[in-house]
């Protein structure tokens, strides 16, 4: 089995893109090692293996020996702390029962992503299969659940009301007025002309795609276009969360819990990637702890706000796709649970 030539398929030009490689590809390889640890307790090590595709193989490969590179002690760690999550997993499912695992979160197949949405591993055994949703992520801070284009975003998640359909359309209305006022704001600071997109003249003006690459003035008119377009989002929540019952339900899919039997598994570490706790929840432990919800405030100048409940905090935040100069943003949805 061949590596990929590292230096060229994964370059990065800034921290920022270093930062974002080291966190696909940490995500990745800990949930093949933790689906090979939970193989190892329950036997079928070799199975599960020869389940991967070459291709599958060879990209695991590659990010460990891209870690190697550029974080080594991370290297070392992740199975250390796949071991401990495979472990409380193998407890919580009553692993002996299990008759197969395979890892899917890097698989290209669109019928396995429709069937078990935020599934990592999927675990086979007489009942069926049990997909579960594996997070590695940082003690106290916020774990991503979901994110979603802002243009679709109301009907896809909240389709069941019968106002969902009228409050995109108004989100959306929103979303185009805000990226226009920014697009002049921005052009006019350079003494230009906008005429309703980001043309050339941008780019040859040398001017940056990214908002964390421009200077502070023109930052704060890009945090503003955001601000405005959180506040106009955080009024259709409160409209939605009014009908309690109903909202419960919906908040499912931005919790990372699409489908009825997913399991989530999330493992804390500190500092040195030491493991600081493992937390494991269903749809029924989840739906339990919903039984308050408050929506917080947006604050001055922000780009999220915050729902409060009754033992986590799930925070909506606008942010862009990719570039700013595009009038497309996300909604990406995290949680951070209390005591964590």
């Amino acid at each position: 089995m061949g590596f990929f030539v590292l230096d060229k398929k994964f370059s990065f030009d800034t921290n920022i893109q270093k930062e974002a490689l080291l966190n696909e590809f940490k995500g990745n390889l800990f949930e093949y090692l933790t689906g090979l640890s939970f193989s190892r307790l329950n036997g079928f090590e070799d199975e599960y293996i020869l389940s991967l595709s070459e291709k599958l193989k060879e990209k695991f490969i590659s990010y460990d020996r891209w870690l190697w590179n550029n974080d080594p002690y991370l290297q070392k760690r992740l199975p250390i702390l796949a071991q401990d999550t495979a472990g409380a997993l193998f407890d919580y499912v009553d692993g002996g029962s299990i008759d197969s695992i395979r890892v899917i979160g890097k698989e290209d197949s669109l019928e396995l992503k429709q069937n078990y949405h935020e599934g990592d591993l999927l675990l086979v055994n007489s009942d069926g299969v049990l997909p579960v949703s594996l997070k590695l992520c940082k003690y106290n801070s916020f774990v991503n659940t979901k994110s979603g284009g802002i243009k679709s975003f109301i009907e896809k998640y909240f389709s069941v009301y019968k106002e969902s359909s009228r409050y995109q359309k108004e989100l959306n209305m929103v979303v185009e007025r805000c990226f226009l006022k920014m697009g002049h704001e921005l052009y006019g600071m350079l003494g230009m002309d906008f005429s309703e997109k980001f043309g050339p003249e941008w780019s040859e003006a040398l001017m940056p795609e990214l908002p964390g690459q421009l200077d502070q003035e023109m930052r704060e008119v890009v945090l503003s276009n955001y601000h405005e377009v959180i506040l106009v989002l955080y009024g259709i929540f409160e409209e939605l969360a009014s009908d309690e019952h109903t909202f419960k339900k919906c908040l499912l899919p931005l919790l990372g819990l699409s489908n009825d039997r997913i399991i989530q598994c999330i493992c804390f570490h500190g500092d040195g990637y030491q493991q600081k706790g493992i937390r494991i929840h269903d749809i029924e432990r989840i739906m339990s702890e919903l039984k308050s919800i408050r929506l917080g405030s947006v604050k001055e100048a922000k780009s999220s706000f915050e729902i409060f409940l009754e033992d986590f905090i799930l925070q909506i935040r606008i942010k862009p796709m990719n570039k700013f100069i595009v009038p497309a943003h996300k909604v990406n949805c995290s949680v951070r649970y209390n005591g964590r």
